[in-house]
């Protein structure tokens, strides 16, 4: 077992591992956007059996988010990530191998399961091992190398699916997360090896006992603070993952006519510019204003206005020409860029509640973002099955009505109205724990 200080030089590799994961994670998040005709091909399903596909991933991510933070908070992250990234294998594989609807169901749940502990492992990592005065840029810096696998999820493997196939592709990553899980287990230290100390109290943080989580469940739950950043996680991440991971891709051919690499290189250009809107953002918050609800304030609105202008153009509603495929990449790129202050909710939380509770109240502001992509791929396409006209495309896959698109375009402006209003409503901490003046 590695033997470390809190602050030596070991926790940067320590970082770099968990970060891996937390970049097949966001493979996974996005992925299916590309190659959603195959799938539909491939299982023989309708647009609302691929939504409740995309979504098993979303369902349970979000029902894991809260046991997350208890695990974080208990056994520490190496355990957490291990086993989870042994499940993710495993299901990922599976998906991977099978031609049964309900068993792709069933892997899609499972590396959902795997993964959805990654990012709270990380933030509680940073919490526990790195100077909260750079929080938020720390934090922008893990989403900003995790974000590669958004990145990867787009036009390269649309590209790899069309060479060989989606399957092997996933096949690649089940192996790799198997490594990842061995690599981590051998590499990262357990938490008790560390000689952590709470840093409020001064006693011991392992709190593995009912007792303390039943206090700590409690404490955040009921803390009223907590919960707008729950909202605009809901609303802001939600509505751009629903986006992204989606229909984003299916709507932006149909409706403009373009082949699926171009667009696929939309809502890669989107990927990149959430990469680097999260460090930067980040360190605005941190170090140049020392803010989080201003910020989250200016992010949002970009967020809506640049929504807003993308469907007004992507419509002609307010331009009767083709517009140039150079500005949406631009649009998409500025949407990706500010989408990514929606990430400030999770120092926001971890800064309204104890310290000692951080896994659980960055557990709850992240359930927010996949409850709300849990309920609304599903219901988007419920709507396009039901709106469907019997037009089937020459490749083999539904045509749906732009009327459609257009109320689901609408549906991704309400989101972001509602994370808009949450942020008029979060309180300002200064980059600071408001607690410790309790």
């Amino acid at each position: 077992m590695i033997q470390m200080s809190r602050r030596g030089k070991w926790k940067w590799v320590i970082l770099i591992l968990l970060i891996i994961p937390f970049i097949f994670a966001q493979f996974h998040r996005f992925a299916l956007a590309v190659i959603a005709d195959e799938l539909m091909m491939d299982f023989g399903i309708t647009a609302t059996s691929f939504g409740v596909l995309s979504a098993m991933y979303f369902y349970i991510y979000a029902l894991m988010q809260l046991p997350t933070g208890i695990m974080v908070d208990t056994i520490g992250p190496k355990r957490v990530v291990v086993y989870s990234m042994l499940v993710a294998a495993f299901g990922t594989g599976l998906f991977a191998m099978t031609d049964i609807f309900a068993l792709a169901l069933l892997g899609r749940m499972l590396l959902g399961a795997g993964v959805a502990t990654i990012w709270v492992a990380n933030l509680k990592f940073l919490a526990d091992w790195f100077d909260q005065r750079l929080y938020a840029f720390m934090v922008g810096v893990i989403g900003f190398v995790g974000t590669m696998g958004m990145v990867l999820a787009g036009s390269p493997f649309a590209s790899f699916a069309e060479i060989w196939s989606w399957r092997f592709g996933f096949g690649i990553i089940a192996a790799l997360s198997l490594l990842i899980a061995v690599i981590c287990w051998l590499m990262i230290p357990e938490k008790r090896d560390l000689g952590e100390t709470n840093m409020v109290s001064g006693k011991s943080g392992e709190g593995n006992n009912w007792q303390f989580i039943k206090i700590g469940m409690k404490s955040v739950a009921s803390n009223k603070l907590s919960w707008f950043p729950f909202v605009i996680f809901f609303g802001v991440y939600g509505s751009y993952a629903t986006f992204v991971g989606m229909w984003g891709l299916p709507f932006l051919q149909q409706v403009t006519g373009w082949e699926r690499q171009a667009v696929a290189g939309f809502t890669t250009m989107s990927a990149v510019g959430f990469m680097f809107g999260l460090p930067v953002i980040g360190l605005i918050s941190d170090k140049l204003l020392g803010k989080r609800r201003l910020v989250m304030i200016w992010g949002t609105w970009m967020v809506l206005l640049l929504w807003m202008s993308t469907f007004l153009i992507t419509f002609k509603i307010i331009s009767v020409v083709s517009v140039p495929k150079t500005v949406f990449y631009i649009l998409f790129f500025l949407v990706g860029f500010f989408s990514s202050s929606s990430m400030i909710s999770m120092s926001v939380a971890k800064e309204v509640n104890k310290p000692d509770l951080a896994g659980m109240a960055i557990g709850l502001t992240n359930s927010g973002g996949f409850v709300s992509v849990a309920i609304w791929q599903p219901v988007i396409g419920l709507f396009l099955d039901l709106s469907w006209k019997e037009q089937i495309s020459v490749a083999g896959t539904r045509i749906y009505p732009s009327e459609t698109y257009l109320m689901v375009s609408a549906l991704t402006i309400l989101l972001v109205l509602m994370g808009l209003v949450a942020s008029y409503f979060m309180v300002e901490t200064n980059c600071k724990n408001i607690t410790y003046n309790e």
